[in-house]
């Protein structure tokens, strides 16, 4: 079976993004939509504000991770910390 394109979150958002739009694209029309090519267009639409957003969110997310990964404190750094200072 083949990996989907969209991974669960992409795709559980997007479900509620289009529920929301077609929601309320069928309110302006009347209760219902003038074409199923604009439910594809929302559906879209929907995957795209998903990735958006989720791309924003792991962006963030990425600034407040460590810096300084895989960096190891030896025992000589320890002592190099210890000494005083050397004046100029």
């Amino acid at each position: 079976m083949a990996e989907p394109i969209f991974n669960a979150r992409l795709t559980d958002l997007a479900s509620k993004i289009y529920t929301d739009l077609i929601r309320d694209a069928a309110a302006k029309a009347g209760g219902e939509l003038k074409t199923p090519a604009e439910a594809q267009r929302l559906a879209k639409l929907s995957f795209k504000l998903s990735q958006c957003f989720y791309g924003v969110m792991d962006d963030l997310n990425a600034e407040n991770e460590p810096k300084n990964v895989g960096y190891t404190v030896q025992a000589d750094d320890i002592a190099k910390w210890s000494q005083p200072a050397s004046k100029p």
